[in-house]
């Protein structure tokens, strides 16, 4: 109304000057959003940290382009972000999550980052810092192997006590690879379907073991509204459809299929988990160049919203 459009930083789109703007004194709008958490996943960022260092004085992505992206998100109407996981991680700089709390930005992480840690560049520093040398990333190795890592989910909770978040519950590898289960893959008194029920198991275990620090930081009135996600992508989503058990107060993250078609939708008993569903939706998808799917240039948005009429209109309507 006022001229200003949401694009005038990232696309240059010209401000309309005006010499005054008026409303009738009677004026009233009540509006609010039917989704509560709407955002987006700084991913695939190489491009845009390059543009980062170029005229920030951050050195990576950081506070200054943040802050631009979050006024972006907020006159879009946005309000949630995952943030860079390739080339930094958001907790490296205590003034990325200040300046999303300032701003009214409520953030997360991704499928492959649990509890608002950011692996790939987040866990060797850690364990670096601590001086640990003997752990690894994968829950099948009992004793002290769990209990550093539950450390190092823990502390992430408490960094991020004071804002307002969403904690990724579940586990796959470093980065973007699959669920590391050595103690179990390498049992050779296992079936292969002996060898599913046990990662079944441990996953619904990490779970559990997950949501105790968020109760221990928080409290439990606080956790008990702190959201909580499980994104069933990839070999999560087959250990899901052969039973895993996800609380009914966490939100499942649907996912489309890397080229923009949904895999599947919530079923009548999921569209009545108190969590509610949510949409992992890939506007594009970067990967092996046999592979790579750059959607802008090969896909009519109507595609688009259309897959998202379908997710809407089958109960995914929380995040």
């Amino acid at each position: 109304m006022l001229g200003v459009s949401p694009w005038y930083d990232w696309a240059d789109v010209p401000v309309r000057r005006k010499e005054r703007f008026c409303l009738p004194a009677d004026y009233r709008k009540a509006d609010w959003p039917d989704v509560p958490y709407r955002g987006i996943f700084l991913n695939d960022e190489e491009e845009l940290e390059a543009w980062a260092k170029k005229h920030t004085g951050d050195g990576t992505i950081g506070p200054e382009t943040y802050r631009r992206v979050f006024e972006l998100l907020l006159r879009l109407k946005g309000n949630y972000i995952w943030p860079a996981m390739h080339v930094n991680y958001f907790n490296e700089n205590p003034e990325n999550g200040r300046l999303a709390e300032e701003m009214g930005v409520v953030v997360g992480t991704s499928h492959c980052d649990m509890l608002l840690r950011s692996n790939q560049n987040e866990w060797q520093p850690w364990l670096e810092k601590k001086g640990y040398t003997d752990v690894r990333y994968d829950y099948s190795i009992p004793g002290q192997n769990r209990e550093r890592i539950r450390e190092y989910w823990k502390e992430s909770v408490e960094m991020n006590r004071d804002y307002e978040v969403t904690y990724t519950v579940g586990m796959r590898g470093i980065h973007d690879y699959g669920f590391v289960t050595r103690e179990i893959d390498e049992d050779p008194a296992l079936s292969e379907e002996e060898k599913q029920e046990r990662k079944i198991g441990l996953l619904e275990q990490v779970i559990r073991d997950q949501r105790k620090p968020i109760r221990e930081v928080l409290g439990e009135e606080r956790a008990s509204r702190a959201v909580q996600t499980f994104i069933p992508y990839k070999e999560v989503l087959e250990l899901y459809d052969q039973g895993l058990k996800v609380p009914e107060d966490i939100t499942l993250l649907w996912v489309d299929d890397n080229f923009g078609y949904m895999r599947r939708y919530p079923d009548e008993r999921e569209r009545a988990r108190k969590g509610g569903n949510g949409l992992y939706y890939h506007a594009s998808y970067w990967a092996a160049p046999g592979m790579s799917y750059l959607f802008f240039n090969s896909i009519p948005l109507a595609q688009t919203g259309n897959e998202l009429k379908k997710c809407w209109e089958s109960g995914i309507r929380s995040i």
